[in-house]
């Protein structure tokens, strides 16, 4: 489907009928007139008294009053029911692209195949420990999907190559995050979850990119999700590597903490993967949080290691995952 005929689509109801306010204004005046000439007549017929006359005429006026501020309170909320439907289709629409788009990266990167699913729920499930509010999770929500999506930019040759990169792909890999802002900043509706594709690659300690930005000048949503995104790749199989065992992982990420990591989320992380009680509580919440959205439409770095030898045990290429 052409953008000309989805344009239409859109403009079409707005060009063949009367717009919102014309029709409330055009019927307040018609029911109005029809009030003021048929009960002036009414009211005549009955009363002759003057000063009787007179106190139904007030009464008549109270009831105009409130009979059509009833009536404008009725015509106002269903176009506002109108709207909320509009706007709750419209942010499906924009839901479904942002799922498309993952999965056509997952179709590029089969070796990755379902790590944004992982990785989106356990940041809301992280995000929600620390307190965010719904529309700040709805942000991350849309972030984390997002994150790999400068990665349509990077090479195949790059992107998916066995072995160690060397130092001029790396520059050219490294450029993912900027390819993310190029792009979405390019679309209104997510520059809000623009932080965690962006950011997310930056450390703790300042040493990160595309920035280097350091602590808590790093946004909060690419913090969180820095945590999460290495867990989940280090847990899983890689081309360049078997996965690693949840214990390696964890003390790697501890090891992390107020380097690669920033502390307060490294430790409540911890905890959620130590405490079963309290993983479960925010494995309800992060639902909690889906089926909010959910029904609200029917009424939100993994960072680059700072060893780069190619010796180390650990790849730099597990943060880019």
């Amino acid at each position: 489907m052409n953008n000309s005929l989805i344009l239409s689509s859109y403009t079409s109801p707005q060009e063949t009928s009367i717009s919102a306010p014309a029709r409330i204004t055009l019927l307040y005046i018609i029911v109005g007139g029809l009030w003021i000439l048929l009960s002036d007549q009414i009211v005549s017929l009955f009363v002759d008294d003057i000063a009787y006359l007179s106190f139904i005429q007030t009464l008549k006026g109270w009831f105009f009053i409130l009979w059509t501020a009833g009536l404008l309170y009725t015509l106002i909320q269903r176009d506002f029911s109108m709207i909320h439907d509009s706007k709750q289709a419209l942010e499906s629409s924009y839901d479904a692209t942002l799922e498309g788009w993952v999965q056509a990266l997952d179709l590029r990167d089969k070796e990755t195949n379902g790590h944004t699913q992982r990785v989106t729920k356990m940041t809301l499930r992280l995000a929600s420990e620390m307190g965010l509010n719904e529309t700040e999770m709805e942000h991350i929500r849309r972030g984390a999907m997002l994150h790999d999506i400068g990665k349509m930019g990077v090479p195949d040759n790059i992107l998916f190559k066995p072995d160690e990169l060397s130092d001029e792909e790396w520059t050219v890999m490294r450029k993912h995050p900027e390819y993310a802002h190029d792009f979405l900043s390019q679309i209104a509706h997510l520059s809000s979850a623009m932080d965690i594709p962006y950011s997310h690659h930056e450390r703790w300690d300042g040493t990160g990119y595309p920035c280097g930005l350091k602590g808590e000048k790093i946004p909060l949503a690419a913090r969180i999700f820095s945590v999460v995104d290495v867990w989940d790749a280090l847990r899983s199989d890689r081309p360049y590597r078997k996965a690693w065992p949840e214990k390696k992982v964890l003390n790697y990420i501890q090891a992390g903490s107020g380097s690669q990591f920033d502390p307060q989320v490294v430790d409540l992380f911890l905890k959620l993967m130590e405490d079963p009680a309290l993983s479960t509580l925010s494995t309800d919440k992060s639902r909690d949080h889906e089926e909010k959205r959910q029904k609200s439409r029917s009424l939100p770095g993994s960072t680059v290691s700072a060893v780069n030898s190619r010796t180390d045990p650990i790849s730099c290429r597990d943060h880019l995952n």
